[in-house]
């Protein structure tokens, strides 16, 4: 009798500790980035001894993805909102406002109308034609150095996403070899570690995860697409810029390199990736074609108006504008010439 109640007494202890234990660890990591919440239960066995006590996180697994949702989308538009502003500051500059070169112009013009015997209006109008070309041509130049900066951080954030990539891989394969052993409880840090990690790659990208056969935590793109798999198999990112180099794309190796990369739809892309595609596609792009086409479509129209009139030496007028060929890249993939 006297044993049996040593033993009950021994056991009451040992739960009474491993509580403490678990207690303790969650008051020391309460603000430890990544850190679940654990708690620990206990049955009872034969002879009203209390049997060994089992941990488990706290972790709401639906609550767990909608998080990396929320995250996904607000890191897409925080990025996209960042660059954007940047770029309307510098070209709400009153020295980069194309607005007052323009009616800089069109007003000399009217004066040159107004006496055309006169030199020195006709000067103006050169002198201004030349400071509208020069106008726009730096800010053709903001905006390719503003696509250099986007090249820059893509090349961070890719980098960033495979080292995450990598790291979860890594991490689930240490969570598969203790998955189903008493040692799982233990590696409960391995598991915040995993899903920390899962966390901030969502940051980047927009992703989704399935649970897999031994614990492992499967993590595919919004659109579908595998990046990190069963049996320690995953894809990364890599940039490529064909044919255009300094119009870097985004896709995704498969088995090592081996395989044709698989491209990546920009447009359902989310998180800080999917921001700076989003902003180099939906602002730079359409502002850079849109400095071109006006700059186009004013040389023309002064060259072509121009030359329907003539000097003060009686001589059909010419081009005032120079309009520069057009070039193109050639595909890197192409043999011939």
């Amino acid at each position: 009798m006297s044993f049996s109640l040593l033993n009950i007494a021994s056991s009451g202890v040992r739960s009474s500790s491993e509580l403490l234990q678990t207690t303790s660890k969650n008051i020391t990591n309460v603000n430890t980035e990544g850190y679940v919440r654990e708690r620990t239960e206990f049955t009872t066995m034969v002879d009203n001894q209390v049997g060994r006590g089992e941990t488990y996180r706290l972790l709401n697994e639906f609550a767990q993805s909608q998080l990396n949702r929320d995250t996904s989308n607000k890191s897409f538009f925080d990025q996209f909102v960042t660059e954007a502003n940047r770029v309307d500051t510098i070209f709400s500059e009153e020295s980069n406002n194309l607005s007052t070169g323009i009616n800089s112009l069109f007003n000399n013009v009217q004066e040159a109308l107004n006496q055309p015997s006169s030199s020195v209006a006709r000067s103006l109008v050169m002198t201004d034609a030349q400071s509208l070309v020069d106008q726009m041509d730096r800010l053709s130049g903001i905006v390719l150095e503003q696509q250099g900066i986007v090249n820059e951080q893509l090349e961070i954030f890719s980098e960033e996403a495979n080292s995450l990539i990598q790291n979860i891989n890594t991490l689930n394969q240490e969570i598969a070899v203790v998955n189903g052993t008493n040692n799982a409880s233990d590696a409960s840090s391995i598991y915040n570690q995993r899903d920390l990690a899962i966390r901030e790659l969502s940051e980047l990208v927009d992703i989704e995860t399935l649970d897999g056969p031994n614990g492992e935590k499967l993590v595919f793109m919004g659109s579908g697409e595998s990046l990190v798999m069963e049996n320690g198999t995953f894809n990364l990112f890599s940039l490529s810029g064909d044919p255009d180099p300094n119009f870097k794309e985004l896709t995704l190796d498969v088995n090592g390199g081996k395989a044709v990369p698989l491209e990546i739809d920009a447009t359902k892309l989310k998180g800080k990736i999917g921001g700076l595609l989003a902003f180099r596609d939906d602002i730079l792009v359409p502002a850079q074609s849109q400095i071109g086409q006006m700059g186009l479509a004013i040389a023309d129209a002064f060259n072509e108006q121009n030359k329907l009139g003539m000097d003060a030496n009686g001589e059909l007028g010419g081009d005032i504008f120079t309009i520069p060929t057009v070039g193109a890249y050639a595909y890197q993939a192409n043999t011939g010439g």
